[in-house]
């Protein structure tokens, strides 16, 4: 099963032990919206205003992300503005100096990655991407889970609870 929050959507207490027999391995933590705060801050010092990228149908909940987003904009000055299409976001942004965006977790943004990146770098807009692919596309910067390197690790960590693994 693939759950965005295992811990909001109650199958487990605790991401370090959730208890019975729930096991699995993380690859959207809601951690990272803080980081994708913090990391264009640093990549563009002058970000005052954040957009978020996201397809409000598609996505995962932003409300998964916000709590770090948000603490993370505070923290560094950051005020931030969720919006839900490609060329507004990117246009109103672009409209003053020191705005960057957030391109969040969904498939509406996967599916249009080349698009996203390209408008992004028209308009010279900083922007912190989701997944590696992006930047692979021209995209300023990315920070998330490396997958080609979690998913073989599965095989190891399936042997070890097979073979009465606890921790």
């Amino acid at each position: 099963m693939n759950v965005a929050d295992p811990i909001g959507s109650g199958f487990v207490s605790s991401l370090a032990r959730p208890g019975g027999n729930s096991t699995g391995f993380i690859t959207d933590n809601s951690a990272l919206g803080g980081n994708w705060v913090e990391l264009l801050k640093e990549i563009a010092p002058r970000t005052g205003r954040v957009g978020l990228m996201f397809n409000p149908t598609t996505a995962v909940p932003l409300e998964f992300y916000m709590p770090s987003i948000q603490a993370a904009a505070s923290t560094a000055g950051v005020e931030v503005h969720a919006k839900d299409e490609i060329e507004g976001v990117v246009a109103a942004q672009a409209r003053d100096q020191g705005n960057g965006i957030i391109v969040t977790p969904d498939p509406f943004n996967a599916a249009n990655r080349e698009h996203i990146t390209l408008m992004a770098a028209r308009y010279r807009i900083p922007t912190m991407y989701y997944r590696g692919e992006f930047a692979e596309f021209g995209g300023l910067s990315a920070y998330a889970n490396d997958f080609g390197e979690q998913f073989p690790q599965a095989a190891v960590y399936v042997d070890r609870i097979l073979k009465g693994c606890q921790a």
